[in-house]
């Protein structure tokens, strides 16, 4: 399966701030995360998630986000982001600051250019020095954050739910989901606008230099880096192909049944159990991962099929596609643009003493950070095992009391209902059919990425272009130009 990325790299211009102005709420930044549309359930958890997540990141640079506003709306089954609420708890920033801020927290992978630049004032000094903080002292704390997470998601993990009471269950789902992972996700917004705030000071200071390359050079300098969870995954997948590669029998089996019926095959044979002992493995370190963003879905360890699917693809892959391999030439590549960017620097003063020093400080934040998203990216997927075990086995309680149809019901109820519904039954068979309707309703449709009162609009850049017989048409998702065998999937 051959899959494009992308994600759209503007926003429309927002109208002048005015206190009539209709809200406005946007989810470019939610485009990629949240390709489908969200059961009312995992809505229910990520929008005050994302809404605590806001406030904390004002909070924490001494800005004080505005009470009585929403910062997170729903609509169609997707989540946005209120312009408006951003815009006022940056208020005490000046206009130019408050501008470009407002776009990059509504999407922090928008291109943006510099505004023009004007006084500064107390609360400036403030947010840069809480940023400055933050960027030296969040790396160290990273590790601690993400101990005490996992401690927590291990022992939500850990309780008998064959015994435990439906108000007990209720309870853990929601310190998981609003103690633990809340927590975690808080400081999420600050590693992606670390990133980008780095990222474009490496543009701006290569610019001058590369001029029409420095995008595609940029890109090349923070890839590959080590310690990156997404890769560290992509390795291990390869390794379990390379087991199953490696007896005849394995691969035969894989080959020949797909992956529903497979393992029951595999336990058949010697060679098939050891494999499957290797899949274990595998999954207890990575088996939290899914395939789409919501709780609805199983995730690996409960439904493998992917990851069979993945190491069958790798059967007949040669070993110059190994991850392995792909990081050691990404490595060694950004080593070699690091010495074209010092010899190109070193031919003037100024840039070999004033912007050599600062690109491999910006070089380095950019590389922290990117891994530190990576890092909180795939942790916070860490909850889901336990979140869709405690759901479902309420799911089933309530099935069998009639309460529900069905166990996957569940899904579509929200958790502030769950504590309710477990202290007082009542059949809910009206209200969850209605949200069904509305979900699957939600699938056929194009969602805005911006709703501004009563207008529905897409963000610049994603309006269908008109494409020719025999062209492809889109965003590209990385600069740079590559030569291969293409496949459109249709």
């Amino acid at each position: 399966l051959y899959v494009l990325q992308s994600r759209p790299v503007t926003t429309l211009v927002a109208p002048a701030e005015d206190a009539a102005a209709p809200a406005e709420y946007n989810r470019t930044m939610f485009i990629e995360l949240f390709p489908e549309p969200l059961t009312p359930i995992f809505l229910s958890a990520i929008q005050p998630m994302l809404a605590g997540m806001l406030a904390f990141f004002f909070e924490s640079l001494s800005l004080k986000p505005p009470e009585e506003m929403e910062a997170v709306g729903v609509f169609y089954n997707q989540v946005y982001f209120n312009r408006n609420y951003i815009a006022a708890a940056l208020e005490p920033l000046p206009q130019w600051v408050r501008e470009q801020m407002v776009e990059q927290v509504v999407n922090p992978f928008t291109r943006y250019e510099e505004g023009p630049r004007g006084g500064l004032n107390l609360a400036y000094l403030r947010v840069a020095a809480q940023f400055i903080r933050f960027m030296l002292t969040f790396p160290n704390q990273l590790p601690h954050e993400v101990a005490r997470y996992q401690a927590e998601v291990a022992e939500v993990a850990a309780q008998p739910v064959d015994t435990i009471s439906d108000e007990e269950i209720a309870a853990h789902i929601n310190h998981l989901v609003f103690g633990a992972a809340s927590r975690l996700l808080n400081y999420n917004f600050f590693t992606i606008s670390l990133c980008n705030r780095a990222y474009q000071m490496l543009g701006t200071l290569l610019e001058p230099y590369f001029e029409e390359s420095t995008q595609e050079l940029r890109v090349k300098l923070i890839s590959g880096v080590t310690g990156n969870a997404t890769m560290e995954t992509n390795k291990a997948l390869w390794d379990l192909g390379q087991k199953a590669k490696s007896s005849p029998e394995v691969s035969d089996l894989l080959r020949r049944y797909d992956e529903r019926e497979v393992i029951a095959h595999l336990e058949e044979t010697p060679d098939g159990r050891a494999f499957l002992k290797e899949l274990d493995q595998f999954l207890s370190e990575y088996g939290h991962r899914e395939i789409r963003m919501d709780i609805l879905y199983p995730t690996w360890v409960e439904d493998p099929a992917p990851v069979l699917s993945f190491v069958r693809g790798y059967l007949d892959t040669g070993e110059a596609h190994s991850p392995h391999r792909q990081q050691e030439r990404l490595v060694k590549e950004r080593q070699e643009l690091m010495e074209v960017v010092r010899s190109r620097l070193a031919q003037d003063l100024r840039g070999r003493f004033l912007i050599w020093p600062i690109f491999r400080w910006a070089l380095r934040q950019t590389q922290i950070h990117t891994r530190e998203r990576d890092t909180m990216h795939f942790e916070l997927t860490r909850m889901f095992p336990p979140f869709r075990r405690l759901l479902l086995e309420l799911g089933r309680r309530w099935a069998e009391r009639g309460l529900i149809a069905q166990r996957d019901d569940v899904f579509f109820l929200g958790l502030d209902e769950l504590p309710d519904l477990a202290r007082s039954p009542r059949p809910l068979h009206e209200v969850i059919t209605e949200r069904r309707s509305e979900f699957e309703a939600n699938k056929g449709r194009a969602w805005p990425d911006i709703i501004r009162g009563d207008e529905e609009l897409s963000a610049e850049g994603r309006e269908p272009a008109v494409v020719s017989e025999g062209q492809i048409g889109g965003l590209g998702a990385s600069p740079g130009v590559a030569t291969g065998v293409a496949r459109v999937i249709r």
